[in-house]
């Protein structure tokens, strides 16, 4: 019988799981999980944007809460499909202090310069948002729970110089797709409580659910405590 079209394509999925998220194999991973789509030659200029801004962070220039759970639900699905995919939830630590400090503008500049970064680092088979007010919620797919710790130190490495300025840290919660998760909520649960235990356990850091067990994954920080 011959051989439909993308069958090969999803055979390399498999051995792409072992694979640590490297900057090198990152055009092969967008070639894989997100083929490009053509824009209509009828689409006119004003309707992207207002596409776009449907879909963006105002201040941050990010995906929106909204978008976030929509790509959500349906990249959900594709666990079962033995394709990998973590979720990283991320809060920066001592926001509420520093603008009590220095006051909105600043604060704002802070979320924009974070946001840079992490629009920055995260691949375009990604999907990066704001969530909530000081929350990036970053979902990557083809990604095993030790690509999702190097991402992880990739923003923190990144966001050296803006931690020095600023004084602002980094929490992160991971949580892994299995089968055990039965909807989106309860990865996004299982995410949430591991953001909870990098909180509890003095921010600037990061940390897996309760239930997971041990990795023997350590990550190690560089920054001033959290404010």
């Amino acid at each position: 019988m011959r051989e439909r079209p993308g069958w090969r394509r999803m055979r390399l999925l498999p051995a792409l799981r072992a694979r640590v998220y490297d900057g090198t194999s990152v055009a092969a991973r967008n070639s894989l999980v997100r083929p490009p789509v053509p824009l209509s030659p009828t689409v006119e200029p004003m309707e992207l944007m207002r596409d776009q801004a449907v879909i963006r962070d105002d201040l941050t220039g990010l995906a929106n809460e909204w978008y976030f759970h929509l790509i959500f639900d349906f990249a959900f699905t594709l666990g079962d499909r033995d394709i990998p995919m973590t979720l990283a939830l991320f809060e920066l630590d001592g926001l509420e202090a520093f603008a009590e400090r220095k006051g909105r503008k600043a604060r704002e500049a802070a979320l924009k310069g974070f946001g840079t970064i992490f629009a920055q680092v995260t691949r375009q088979t990604d999907v990066t948002a704001r969530y909530g007010d000081y929350r990036f919620a970053c979902l990557l797919m083809v990604c095993n729970l030790q690509g999702a710790f190097v991402f992880a130190d990739r923003i923190r490495a990144a966001a050296e110089a803006l931690t020095a300025e600023t004084g602002l840290t980094l929490s992160v919660g991971l949580a892994h797709y299995t089968r055990d998760y039965a909807t989106r909520e309860d990865l996004l649960d299982a995410a949430h409580r591991a953001l909870l235990a990098a909180k509890a356990a003095g921010g600037n850091t990061v940390k897996l659910p309760d239930d997971y067990e041990e990795t023997g994954i350590v990550w190690e920080p560089v920054g001033p405590d959290p404010v």
